[in-house]
């Protein structure tokens, strides 16, 4: 995607005005504001068509629905697999950025889809769901997988680190991480279905980043903070 929106800092501002594009009539140079003295007095960091992202990988998806043979327990079997490669992901977010392939790493700005924030990338990724059904009965288990990365911090030569955010703990790696699920539904009649949930089973928990953290001290959008968890539900159809 060429000219993809984004957001810019006033320290990307600068930089991409008068290190790199040094010219006042400028996309990006018209956006600093200065008084009559020369001073500067503002910054327009409204989200422009400025960036450039580039992806590349492969999604898939499998599923198997099959009845049971007799010899075996319950009625049907159904099993479902998702899973997804990222070969690359480069993002530039302003002209003065230096130009990173994320796949398989984890960082700040270039990592990000937005362009902020910090993102794991992990060059494989997948879900397998399994449910065995018996009559009114449903169990089901899942295994969501996601693959290592390393820190995107450790191959950008210094002191060119603009955009990456700094690894002061030395986290320079998350392990592959995996996180299991556990349900069940039953139909007691044709109005009302109860049910119940466990997730994370194991009460895995997130990988600590230090300064490589988004929040709570690691990445709570991709990583569990919560730990291990609960859910009960009841479906009344009149």
């Amino acid at each position: 995607i060429d000219d993809a929106i984004g957001s810019i800092t006033p320290i990307q501002l600068m930089d991409s005005c008068y290190l790199v594009l040094q010219d006042a009539s400028s996309a990006l140079c018209k956006k600093i504001t200065r008084d009559s003295s020369g001073r500067v007095v503002k910054f327009d960091q409204r989200d422009t068509n400025l960036t450039l992202l580039k992806t590349s990988g492969v999604d898939f998806s499998i599923y198997y629905n099959a009845k049971l043979p007799e010899a075996l327990p319950g009625d049907r079997i159904n099993i479902s697999f998702q899973g997804g490669t990222v070969d690359s992901f480069i993002r530039l977010l302003f002209p003065s950025d230096n130009l990173f392939d994320c796949a398989g790493d984890f960082g700040g700005g270039a990592c990000s889809d937005a362009g902020t924030g910090i993102r794991a990338i992990p060059a494989f990724r997948s879900n397998l769901a399994v449910a065995w059904m018996d009559g009114p009965l449903t169990i089901r288990g899942a295994w969501r997988y996601q693959g290592q990365v390393d820190a995107l911090i450790k191959r950008v030569p210094e002191p060119q680190w603009r955009n990456v955010a700094a690894n002061l703990n030395n986290v320079q790696h998350i392990d592959a991480w995996d996180y299991f699920d556990l349900g069940f539904s039953y139909k007691i009649n044709d109005n009302l279905r109860v049910g119940g949930t466990i997730s994370n089973l194991f009460d895995k928990e997130p990988p600590i980043l230090g300064s490589a953290q988004q929040d709570a001290n690691t990445l709570p959008n991709q990583y569990d903070i919560i730990g291990r968890r609960y859910a009960i539900n009841l479906v009344w159809k009149m």
